[in-house]
């Protein structure tokens, strides 16, 4: 309740006063509560000071980050009512969307949360790493995020992350193609290796047949020799047989 009445009131006028704060602290006189201010008119801090009883101290923790991790991994960003409903009930809206700039290291979160873009704990920290990389090359990071303050610069920066994303893609498909390649050297040296031995086996099998041939015609000759001694045997009991008749 105000000390002097309404006429009182209006018969203050600031050019009275040498400075604004002194017209301010006659005001504060005039007008607050005797225990708002202190008696030269400064404000009293304690009165302004919240008490615990019957006020929900809380803090983000480790859990509460886990806890809107899977929120992110199950109904994506952007999506802040389902999450509070399953995952985070006594935080509003603005606490979880801040907290999940500092777990994206990204403080416009409109491209995750128009493409409601899901992600486990892995991905969630590969963006982060991606978006402060990002932003420490553009000077942009503050605060622990990639600080965006116009949409021209939300939209330049989407353009520099499609950049990146398409030279990562690049790396993909290099790696991929040097990945085939080798591949198809394998395989070559592979079938390389394959005629090799199927020559091989040929040379030997050739080698195995020639020296079966070689066995059989050293037999062969080895018969017609003793097949002439003994008929070169029999010849001569022959002739011994006719000397004795």
């Amino acid at each position: 309740m105000p000390n002097n009445n309404e006429n009182e009131t209006k018969e203050i006028n600031i050019d009275d006063f040498e400075t604004k704060a002194d017209y301010a602290t006659q005001m504060r006189l005039l007008f607050c509560k005797r225990e708002m201010i202190q008696t030269n008119g400064n404000l009293n801090q304690d009165y302004f000071k919240p008490t615990r009883e019957g006020i929900d101290v809380r803090k983000w923790t480790k859990t509460h980050n886990e806890l809107l991790i899977s929120g992110i991994e199950d109904c994506g960003i952007g999506e802040w009512s389902a999450i509070r409903a399953t995952y985070l009930p006594r935080w509003n809206n603005k606490i979880l969307k801040m907290q999940t700039a500092y777990l994206m290291g990204k403080q416009d979160l409109r491209e995750y949360s128009k493409n409601n873009w899901k992600g486990n704990k892995q991905e969630i920290e590969k963006e982060y790493e991606k978006n402060k990389r990002l932003a420490i090359k553009n000077g942009k990071w503050r605060a622990g995020v990639y600080a965006i303050s116009t949409q021209k610069e939300f939209e330049e920066e989407q353009e520099l992350i499609d950049a990146q994303d398409n030279e990562n893609e690049n790396e993909n498909i290099e790696k991929n193609n040097d990945k085939e390649d080798i591949k198809e050297n394998n395989n070559d040296e592979d079938n390389g290796n394959e005629v090799v031995n199927e020559n091989k086996e040929k040379n030997n099998d050739e080698e195995d047949i020639k020296e079966y041939n070689n066995d059989n015609d050293e037999d062969n000759d080895n018969e017609a020799v003793n097949e002439n001694e003994k008929n070169e045997q029999a010849d001569e009991n022959n002739d011994n047989e006719n000397e004795n008749e």
